[in-house]
């Protein structure tokens, strides 16, 4: 049986932290600390799309970590969650360091780039990443 980006269950751990780069130590800590989720079983798509995007912010970025822990992760699963993975495309997402708020935008041009303490992404970069990666891993891994 094939495994899909629907099936209900989800993704296993040791496919997210794989897939997502980081060890599993580190995959835990952020569960248990920065986007807090008890000890889940399974991954949702969305939840490796929040994953892929601390690890942009935590180590490509390099904030600290007690930075992103005061951001509204679960909040910001949700307000993704409304989205389609194709609705993604030219949405920014920024948090504001300072405030630890966030707003998702729907284009770069909405957004004051000048403030510092403004960290933006662009949602489409990752979540391209994860359909297109976890399809492949799902062909590979589960036939």
């Amino acid at each position: 049986m094939n495994k899909t980006l629907n099936e209900p269950a989800g993704w296993k751990p040791h496919v997210v932290y794989e897939f997502v780069d980081v060890k599993r130590q580190t995959l835990v800590y952020w569960r248990d600390h920065i986007f807090p989720q008890n000890e889940k079983t399974h991954y949702s798509t969305y939840d490796i799309l929040i994953y892929k995007i601390i690890k942009e912010y935590a180590i490509r970025r390099g904030i600290q970590i007690s930075r992103l822990k005061q951001v509204d992760w679960k909040s910001i699963s949700n307000d993704l969650f409304k989205l389609t993975f194709k609705g993604f495309s030219g949405k920014i997402l920024n948090i504001d360091l300072n405030t630890h708020d966030y707003a998702i935008f729907d284009s770069i041009k909405d957004l004051d780039t000048n403030d510092g303490s403004n960290q933006y992404i662009q949602i489409d970069m990752f979540s391209n990443q994860v359909v297109n990666g976890l399809f492949t891993i799902g062909v590979e891994q589960y036939k």
